[in-house]
């Protein structure tokens, strides 16, 4: 019996030993997007969801849980009490998910520790969507977004560790050469025209995060509504502006590296018309009533071209690091005769549950757009925010009990025997 009860134990200690080793695996699940402003989001994913504490869109949300809950706010200098003044909590109703729902990777599951999130995990293809913007020029926007992240390597200088998650010290790690020290963090946007900004990382000590690439491919059209315009041209109009492209080839958009330069281009755009919205945004988050701003009219019937009145674009983007802590990015300039300052700003978290062990990361990363339409010359901001969930993988849990079993398995018998 003995000898049995040898056997069996060994058997038990290999199983044991076996999900040890398969204990260090996690699977990962999740989902990102991106705040383009105070409406606007990439993919687009409509409509935008209050995510302040108790259902206040003013309040921020009362404990840390989702990164891509953003507080935005656009201020008119000379009306601080004007409507925007405040803060407005706001998320995406949707995001990029993990491709498949979830992926094993090794490691990762305790608060703190470093984990490689595998190449182009998140996928999103969609059909056509189209979606209001309130408050702005802008009215409306159709998307034909394909989103992937993270990216093999990044354009510039393309480091070994990219995709590595982890407590980042005091020396900067590829990719972030030229990150200054101090778990608070305040960089001067390079100021463009007459606007002018900054970006602030509040970090914390361990500086968590790394450097990942977001990447977005396809196309999209803004729908543009302006007085002026109709004055013009005697009539409702609508400006129809293409951007992105369909070259198959997905661009970087965020979280590459410290100050990290990406350029870009806008197609100029057709004035079209008679054009109106069938019924105008009362309200913001969500948009509403139903299919307000939608633009509707003689969309096709071009009255000017060439980017008489839309002209073509470019534009620098430079795109700054993962954190689990907290950015604020804050831009001033003129907009329409007054002084606007527009504030963005979300926060991180890393948290773990005693049981049944699970953990919850959410990192975020800051970007800034030095854009020049015609003679035009403005800064803007956005941020990317990815929300993370790690879960001991079933295998190793399940050949845990298996080898507990054996060994529960062969007490029983050595009773029944004795």
């Amino acid at each position: 019996m003995l000898k049995v009860l040898r056997v069996i134990a060994a058997m038990a200690l290999m199983v044991l030993g076996t999900s040890a080793a398969e204990a260090q695996f996690v699977e990962m699940s999740g989902s990102y997007g991106e705040t383009n402003g105070k409406i606007v989001n990439i993919p687009q994913n409509p409509p935008l969801t209050i995510c302040g504490a108790g259902g206040n869109i003013n309040t921020p949300p009362a404990a840390p849980g989702n990164a891509k809950c953003k507080g935005a706010r656009t201020k008119n200098a000379g009306v601080p009490t004007a409507p925007g003044s405040v803060f407005s909590y706001a998320a995406p109703a949707f995001g990029v998910g993990v491709k498949g729902g979830h992926r094993v990777i090794p490691g990762g599951l305790l608060k703190g520790s470093t984990f490689t999130v595998p190449p182009l995990a998140f996928s999103q293809d969609l059909p056509p969507q189209g979606g209001a913007v309130v408050n702005n020029a802008v009215v409306y926007l159709t998307t034909t977004f394909d989103a992937r992240m993270p990216g093999t390597a990044r354009a510039v200088s393309p480091p070994a560790n990219t995709r590595v998650m982890g407590p980042q010290g005091a020396v900067p790690i590829a990719g972030q050469t030229g990150r200054p020290t101090g778990p608070v963090v305040t960089v001067a946007m390079s100021p463009f025209g007459a606007d002018f900004g900054s970006i602030k990382y509040t970090e914390g000590v361990n500086k968590f995060g790394g450097t990942m690439a977001s990447l977005l491919d396809g196309t999209a059209t803004l729908f543009i509504k302006a007085a002026f315009f109709d004055g013009f041209f005697g009539t409702p109009v609508m400006g129809t502006q293409p951007v992105g492209n369909q070259d198959g080839i997905f661009a970087e958009r965020g979280g590459m590296g410290w100050n990290y330069p990406v350029t870009g281009t806008q197609l100029a755009g057709n004035i079209v018309g008679p054009a109106t919205v069938n019924t105008p945004c009362t309200g913001m988050i969500p948009a509403f009533p139903a299919n307000c701003n939608q633009p509707t009219g003689a969309l096709s019937n071009i009255i000017s071209s060439a980017g008489n009145f839309l002209p073509p674009a470019n534009s620098v983007k430079f795109v700054f690091p993962w954190t689990t802590g907290t950015i604020t990015q804050i831009v001033t300039g003129m907009r329409q005769g007054q002084t606007i300052t527009s504030t963005l700003t979300a926060m991180g978290y890393d948290t773990t549950t005693a049981t049944p062990g699970v953990r919850n990361v959410g990192m975020v990363a800051g970007s800034y757009t030095q854009r020049t339409a015609g003679t035009g010359m403005e800064l803007a901001s956005q941020i990317t925010a990815v929300d993370l969930t790690f879960t001991p993988e079933p295998g190793a849990t399940a050949a845990l009990f298996a080898g507990i079993g054996l060994l529960g398995l062969a007490g029983i018998r050595a009773r029944r025997r004795s």
